[in-house]
């Protein structure tokens, strides 16, 4: 998918946004060994390490922004900022928290993490009026800043969602300080395809999700914290007449 243009020293490039693979990889050998960032608040910083498996020389451009398509200033630093990718070699970021932005401490906070990889054109003239096409590409990583103290672990609420049915919509509740993600989500005999329904729960929250009929009982998986799919799930679903 297609969704980026920079202008850069007169050279167009376009950039390849990749969100959800087990292992980040763009063409040419660039790959991000993990697809998403726990933050610890107990960690000063976390580090992300990008590979280069090809001959071809990349400039890596990364940056913390608050969604996926707003690239307001997130209370996060990426250092450097700006570096070079080597052709077989590897290059480590780090994130630091900055500013005194309060964040909740009672659950998750929610931030992106952009990579950019643009090759590197050689013997480019910047001041040539002969425009050059270029493909690049984004990484785009789910930060999650996790604050000290949340109870219980993580792997202990995976299986703690509430669900209740009402009609043709099932209420799916998150009552834990984590934001869960769904590798799979079966709504009695319906596969819910999670491309074109939410598949992440925030925390202390709900999602309500269409079925065709009612059903008795649920299955799921979530991504862990290191991308892999967990245990499976599942729960016997009651209805109710409550207003969802």
């Amino acid at each position: 998918m297609l969704t980026t243009k920079l202008n850069l020293t007169g050279t167009l490039f376009f950039c390849l946004n990749i969100l959800c693979c087990l292992t980040a990889r763009a063409d040419g050998g660039v790959n991000i060994n993990q697809t998403r960032v726990i933050f610890q608040a107990s960690n000063n910083t976390q580090s992300v390490t990008v590979n280069n498996q090809g001959n071809q020389l990349y400039l890596l451009q990364a940056g913390v922004q608050l969604t996926p398509d707003d690239s307001s200033v997130a209370p996060f630093v990426v250092t450097p900022p700006l570096a070079r990718l080597s052709p077989d070699s590897s290059n480590t970021l780090r994130i630091l928290r900055q500013g005194d932005t309060s964040l909740p401490e009672d659950r998750e906070s929610l931030f992106y993490l952009s990579l950019m990889a643009i090759p590197a054109q050689s013997g480019e003239n910047p001041t040539s009026d002969q425009s050059q096409l270029s493909m690049g590409f984004r990484f785009l990583l789910k930060l999650f800043y996790r604050p000290q103290g949340l109870q219980p672990a993580p792997t202990q609420t995976y299986c703690q969602l509430q669900i209740t049915q009402n009609g043709h919509r099932v209420r799916i509740t998150n009552p834990g300080p984590y934001y869960l993600t769904f590798s799979r989500l079966t709504l009695g005999n319906q596969e819910i395809n999670l491309n074109k329904q939410p598949s992440m729960l925030a925390p202390m929250s709900h999602q309500d999700y269409p079925i065709a009929q009612p059903i008795s009982r649920a299955h799921w998986q979530l991504l862990t914290d290191y991308g892999a799919a967990s245990e499976p799930c599942q729960q016997t679903v009651s209805a109710t007449k409550e207003a969802l």
